[in-house]
């Protein structure tokens, strides 16, 4: 997931793609955006199947995403950009409610 505040033609818009084998995919684009400027926030993700996942943002659903792959496959999280300074980054709880 990316969140754009403005950037090139996407302007306050969540971006959500996959890289899989060296190829990013088409990915999606969504109007909603719960951020501002300079407020802090909290995100979790939640495991709904092995390949789809709900993004809260302030415990408001914000998006569904289906991966093109099992998301058991991923290998690491990674955040970075202006709204992380490490410090306020914390991992709370890892979750599926996945059965198989």
């Amino acid at each position: 997931m990316d969140a754009r505040f403005n950037f090139t033609t996407h302007v306050r818009k969540l971006i959500f793609n996959s890289y899989v084998g060296g190829v990013w995919g088409s990915g999606m684009t969504q109007d909603a955006f719960p951020f501002n400027n300079g407020q802090p926030f909290e995100m979790e993700f939640r495991l709904l199947t092995w390949d789809t996942m709900e993004i809260y943002v302030n415990s408001t659903l914000t998006a569904s995403y289906t991966a093109p792959v099992s998301l058991a496959s991923i290998s690491y999280f990674f955040c970075s950009g202006d709204a992380f300074t490490g410090s306020e980054l914390q991992l709370v709880d890892v979750w599926s409610g996945c059965d198989n």
